[in-house]
């Protein structure tokens, strides 16, 4: 089940190696349909995130290519 635009939500994040952290955000983007190889899901924003989660997101992303998807109109 999707959440709605902008609404809060509590995230739990895991990542590879099994780091995670909690925090909790706002949605910013839905899809609610499969679109090619993209499944049904969402985005957020986080509106809390503890110094230790933002320093795994950096790490994070900067040893992975680049997502990007065109399907948000």
């Amino acid at each position: 089940r999707l959440p709605k635009l902008g609404s809060p939500v509590a995230l739990k994040i895991l990542l590879p190696g099994d780091l995670e952290f909690e925090g909790d955000g706002v949605v910013q983007w839905v899809r609610e349909t499969r679109t090619g190889e993209s499944e049904p899901g969402f985005g957020a924003k986080f509106t809390r995130i503890s110094d230790e989660g933002r320093q795994l997101v950096y790490r994070y992303v900067r040893n992975r290519e680049p997502m990007f998807y065109d399907d948000f109109d």
